[in-house]
């Protein structure tokens, strides 16, 4: 009972050093917990890939958590060394102190699971109306799962059993004199190896290279060249901190006419004597503002490009698509008889048009040359090597004009081409396909009434001359490959809600099937509303746990940096009350003060929107995976992006800055 009383008034007299563990500790179970409550929802349930998102979400957010609690629980015992000094020098053991730690963790969990569980009750029904909003979901349906808190409950019970277990290993292992010495002891000032320096300078080039140099390759090979940039960058960030700034600090030091400053040879000096415990902190803060900024980025780009992928997917509102078909007469049949009259049975003066066409889809060969060569070697094995393959669409001019496109009439052996990705040129002035060779006449900058498809590979639609110029291709392509490629057949139209929805049942009661000469042909029909929404879901399920992750990184740095003002204000005080006694005036004081702030502060962010910039090439590339592209869309939302974490960084900055300011003008 005695440590129990003394453990609530340690927590009661300290709680100033206690709040922040509180605050990170409840504030990570909160988060997790409404990500699982909103993952666990009749709602997620229905969202697929939206929903695999989350539970993404969740499980970076369970690394994070732990990650965040302990260094938070790190710094809080480093606060408390003397505290813990002062009971053994008045006659308790190690034991003793460590029971009493164990029963003020204990409080704390306990009181973290409490408000923890409160705090996501209440914050998860808001959180729960922005995503419903996000994914344009209209049956609020939102129900508590119990299971959530169990699931994130027995999380955090692990996490704090471990913090428990650092608890005794750093109170056993230290020695009374240094348990009450040990939060007032330095750090030696580092060597600053220029050699490591130059390492991480070179690290950081070589993912920044890796990002420039990605505009060549498929946005398929782009993921694995993305994640060894991200390796270089990592490392290149914590030794440009770690060896390299300590390398120019000391070089600054150097040159009299600089370093013999007031402001600059206390900031300097201060800076160096412990630049390997800011170092990491620093590469920590850049490290979290740059996933940030990457994870805000991705999803607000990934969300807000739905509409666009739609409209190229769908240009009229419904689509029927028939798939691998040898007659693409019987395709033409189905819609003009058994479609249009399941219609004229409901709506009897129905007499709208159905856009069609038919067309073949290959894989090519593409290495930017001037003439693309179809050989019988690559044709076999055609998706072997990812970054040198092409995708095209191959229709005839005849379709293409009747679907309402202008072009001038080609010869035999001519082709016209459209480039799905219009930002940039897929470029080349003729086809050796098999050893036929046809001559590209012209290049279509617009196309409508076809469907668009954003890939992540050079794609494209090939206009051939005829029928028969389509047949020769199919059929020799076919000839030197097991992975045959057959007709496809597609047909568009604009029609109401009514005739969706006969359409819909015409389709269900048939299972897409139709019987034509002996055969079965197979069809489906949808509809852009139901292609936006089934995207929304996705995207929005994206967007969402970006939006969960960016504010669960950014809180992250704020934490590192609200920390090592308040750490480095206690060790800093003494020094700047000495520097007034010998003669530094109060202003001078504060100019010093203000230096080291914002180099603490924005030298990270700075790096971290390099890093960034120079991400963005690559970035493009793995967003056409997902259908998103054009330039001036993306630029946009990465300035958007840029600016709207500069706004909540500067507010972090704000407020953190004067708990320094705080402790050394006390």
């Amino acid at each position: 009972m005695f440590y129990l009383k003394l453990a609530v008034n340690n927590i009661r007299q300290s709680f100033k050093h206690f709040a922040p563990f509180f605050l990170v500790s409840i504030t990570t179970f909160m988060f997790s917990s409404i990500t699982l409550l909103i993952m666990l929802s009749k709602t997620a349930k229905t969202m697929g890939t939206g929903s695999f998102a989350l539970g993404l979400a969740y499980i970076v957010l369970s690394i994070f958590s732990a990650i965040m609690c302990f260094y938070s629980y790190h710094f809080f015992l480093k606060q408390r060394n003397q505290e813990f000094g002062l009971y053994n020098i008045l006659g308790m053991n190690k034991n003793q102190i460590i029971w009493l730690s164990t029963i003020e963790l204990l409080i704390i969990y306990a009181i973290t699971m409490l408000l923890g569980v409160v705090f996501s009750l209440i914050f998860a029904n808001i959180f729960y109306l922005v995503f419903v909003n996000l994914i344009h979901y209209n049956n609020l349906n939102f129900s508590v799962n119990s299971i959530a808190f169990v699931i994130n409950i027995i999380l955090f019970s692990g996490i704090f059993f471990l913090l428990e277990l650092v608890n005794i290993f750093k109170i056993r292992k230290t020695s009374a004199l240094n348990l009450f010495s040990n939060q007032s002891q330095g750090e030696r000032e580092p060597r600053g190896n220029i050699i490591l320096a130059l390492i991480g300078l070179l690290a950081i080039g070589y993912g920044y290279y890796l990002s420039i140099s990605s505009a060549h390759l498929s946005a398929l090979t782009g993921i694995s060249r993305f994640f060894q940039a991200i390796l270089a960058v990592i490392l290149g960030t914590y030794l440009f901190y770690i060896s390299f700034m300590t390398w120019y600090l000391k070089f600054r030091r150097k040159n009299k006419s600089y370093f013999y400053k007031p402001e600059h040879f206390v900031n300097t000096s201060q800076m160096i004597f412990r630049m390997k415990q800011n170092a990491v902190g620093l590469a920590n803060i850049t490290l979290l503002a740059i996933m940030a900024f990457v994870t805000i980025f991705s999803t607000v780009a990934l969300y807000s490009s739905n509409n666009s992928l739609v409209n190229d997917t769908y240009p009229k509102n419904s689509r029927i698509e028939f798939i691998k078909i040898d007659k693409p007469k019987e395709a033409e049949e189905v819609i003009n008889h058994n479609v249009v009259q399941s219609l004229k049975k409901t709506y009897p003066n129905f007499n709208k048009n159905f856009a069609q066409y038919k067309s073949a889809s290959f894989a090519i060969p593409y290495n930017n040359q001037k003439n693309i060569n179809v050989q019988p070697s690559f044709v076999a094995n055609a998706y072997a090597h990812l970054d040198k393959v092409a995708s095209i669409e191959v229709i005839t001019q005849k379709d293409f004009r009747k679907l309402g496109n202008k072009l001038p009439k080609l010869s035999k052996g001519q082709v016209a081409f459209y480039d799905y990705n219009q930002n940039k040129s897929f470029s080349f002035s003729g086809i050796n396909w098999l050893g036929r060779y046809y001559k590209k006449g012209y290049t279509i900058k617009k196309v409508k009434n076809v469907a668009l498809s954003n890939m992540g590979i050079p794609a494209g639609i090939l206009i051939v001359s005829d029928e028969q110029t389509l047949a020769d291709m199919l059929t020799v392509y076919n000839k030197n490959t097991q992975r045959k490629v057959s007709y496809n057949y597609k047909a568009f139209a604009d029609l109401s809600n009514k005739e969706q929805k006969v359409l819909t049942d015409f389709f269900t009661k048939n299972k897409g099937q139709f019987t034509k000469q002996g055969h079965t042909i197979y069809t489906n029909f949808t509809t852009a509303k139901e292609f936006r929404e089934e995207g929304l879901k996705m995207t929005g399920g994206f967007l969402f746990t970006g939006f969960l992750l960016g504010i669960a990184f950014l809180l992250g740095a704020a934490l590192i940096i609200y920390y090592k003002q308040l750490s480095e204000g206690t060790q800093d005080k003494r020094s700047y009350q000495i520097l007034q006694e010998v003669g530094m005036s109060l202003k001078q004081v504060k100019k010093t003060i203000n230096s080291q702030i914002v180099l603490v502060f924005f030298m990270p962010l700075i790096l971290a929107i390099m890093h960034f910039l120079f991400a963005l090439p690559i970035l493009k590339k793995l967003l056409l995976n997902f259908g998103v592209q054009g330039d001036r869309f993306i630029y946009t939302v990465s300035v958007l992006t840029i600016l709207g974490i500069l706004i909540i960084y500067f507010i972090i900055y704000k407020v953190t800055s004067r708990t320094y300011y705080k402790i050394i003008e006390r």
